[in-house]
């Protein structure tokens, strides 16, 4: 959305969305290949930066996924980004575009993901005159073709969303660049040897996703927390256990993984995620508070008070006044939570935030209103 008043508007509906100016459009957070359905209202956007949204429109657009087209009565895709009319073909629906299975002939590959990093550095810029597609691996199969769409059933409780985090093919999330170089994270972590690809299939690529704690389970169970921010959400594990386990919440809105293979993963499971630096305010509504923001070893990462400062302030600006900021990061814990501590305890002394440091060493932090 482009104003405060829509973004407020969506989220008291109990739907998300992220706030930027028109222009932004064309440089969306999101991996390539992040949705299943995109919907385009080209009657939004003016006609110079349309063939930018329509580019970027086609590459978050996953395997086989359908584009919709609205706020036009005649729409020729290839006028507008000559990519796009590439790597799609008509659908079976009036303004819908499927995309092609595949790396699509007489296109360049991109030599990185198109997704601008956590730190605002882009490694290529597409527009109608550049043009190359995201790299799609031999072997790769998507959800809805025959071979993995076969797998699902009707005639069970499972739902198709809980299904799917069975059924994805692992495989669509390694070796997402051609030139791999040192390869992403998925490519570096899973390999065998020292533990991590162990790690890597039990926590990250795992059916039965896990994140939340006992205590918050409870919470989330008993209908006091509607409304949750994962602050690197990683995988998007929290969001595949909440589904997976029936759990209804108002508002879920994920963000924060290494790179976009981690994001990748997100996407094949269903989910949805962006790419955003904690250091900056969220793109949020003004009014967007949530229960609970869960933040899951990545604060080892902030090496200053200045960054535990930022990430600290920036989060208790959208927790509801009886919500519940909770960080738990056993990597380097005896660094990193002195840092986060000397920034607490600044915090409570102007009388800004209030906390609990567990004796596992986790931290609940709560606003002072």
């Amino acid at each position: 959305v482009t104003a405060d008043h829509e973004a407020q508007a969506l989220f008291e509906e109990r739907a998300n969305s992220l706030w930027y100016a028109l222009e932004r459009f064309q440089d969306l957070p999101f991996t390539d290949f992040a949705a299943d359905i995109v919907v385009l209202d080209v009657g939004s956007f003016p006609k110079h930066l349309l063939g930018g949204v329509v580019t970027e429109a086609a590459r978050i657009l996953a395997q086989q996924g359908v584009l919709f087209v609205l706020g036009a009565t005649e729409f020729d895709i290839s006028q507008f980004s000559p990519q796009a009319g590439k790597l799609v073909v008509a659908g079976s629906y009036a303004h819908s575009f499927v995309r092609r299975l595949g790396v699509v002939p007489g296109l360049p590959i991109c030599k990185a993901c198109g997704m601008r990093s956590m730190f605002g550095e882009r490694s290529i810029e597409l527009s109608p005159k550049t043009q190359c597609q995201a790299w799609v691996q031999p072997g790769f199969k998507s959800i809805f073709g025959p071979e993995i769409a076969s797998r699902f059933s009707s005639n069970t409780k499972t739902s198709v969303e809980n299904q799917r985090l069975k059924y994805w093919y692992r495989p669509n999330v390694m070796r997402t660049q051609q030139v791999l170089g040192e390869g992403e994270w998925v490519d570096r972590y899973s390999k065998p040897g020292g533990g991590s690809k162990k790690s890597y299939e039990k926590a990250y690529v795992n059916p039965d996703p896990f994140k939340l704690p006992p205590r918050l389970e409870l919470l989330v169970r008993a209908g006091k927390i509607k409304r949750i921010l994962d602050a690197g959400a990683g995988s998007c594990s929290l969001e595949g256990e909440l589904r997976r386990k029936g759990y209804s919440v108002h508002n879920f809105l994920a963000f924060g993984a290494y790179d976009c293979s981690m994001l990748r993963i997100c996407a094949e499971r269903g989910s949805i995620s962006f790419q955003h630096n904690w250091l900056i305010p969220l793109p949020v509504c003004a009014a967007c508070k949530f229960d609970l923001i869960y933040q899951f070893a990545g604060v080892h990462h902030m090496p200053t008070v200045d960054e535990h400062g930022k990430f600290i302030s920036n989060m208790l600006a959208l927790l509801e006044c009886n919500g519940v900021l909770f960080v738990n990061d056993r990597t380097g814990r005896k660094v990193w939570s002195v840092l986060f501590r000397q920034v607490l305890d600044l915090k409570r002394e102007q009388k800004l935030a209030r906390y609990v440091e567990s004796k596992d060493g986790y931290f609940e932090i709560s606003r002072t209103c």
